[in-house]
């Protein structure tokens, strides 16, 4: 069986340091209690508060189109966690997932689907951070 490469961590330049160009990328981690939202220096999370159904998912687009405006290179949009397909409201939080890359793509804005379990190893350095914590305690890990 025949291995993949590995790659070796690649230390780029500072592009701020030197007053160069550097990607506007926002990061969305779409939830329907508490959509996080991200750029290079700033994070946010839009709470829709007692909002339901069709309202809800109107609200978060809106807060989302205010975040990911003109100027924005890139956005990176957390993939579908397929493991977690029977919690409640995994039909309408894929209805939302559908409406925000579609206001992107309409929207000419490029975006990324990025796989949650990579989004943890990439944030962790672990593919399973929360080996170590208490069982009750491990959602707050990643």
């Amino acid at each position: 069986m025949k291995t993949q490469p590995q790659s070796a961590p690649v230390t780029l330049p500072s592009v701020q340091a030197t007053g160069e160009w550097q990607p506007r990328v926002i990061g969305l981690d779409l939830s329907l209690t508490s959509t996080g939202i991200a750029g290079t220096d700033w994070a946010l999370a839009a709470r829709p508060g007692r909002r339901r159904s069709r309202e809800r998912l109107d609200w978060l687009l809106a807060a989302i189109a205010v975040s990911v405006k003109d100027g924005t290179n890139l956005v990176v949009v957390e993939g579908a966690a397929y493991a977690q397909g029977g919690q409640a409201g995994h039909h309408e939080l894929a209805g939302l997932w559908w409406l925000v890359t579609q206001y992107l793509w309409r929207q000419r804005i490029p975006y990324a689907v990025a796989n949650p379990h990579h989004r943890t190893i990439y944030a962790t350095g672990r593919a399973n951070p929360a080996q170590h914590v208490p069982r009750k305690e491990r959602s707050r890990v990643a």
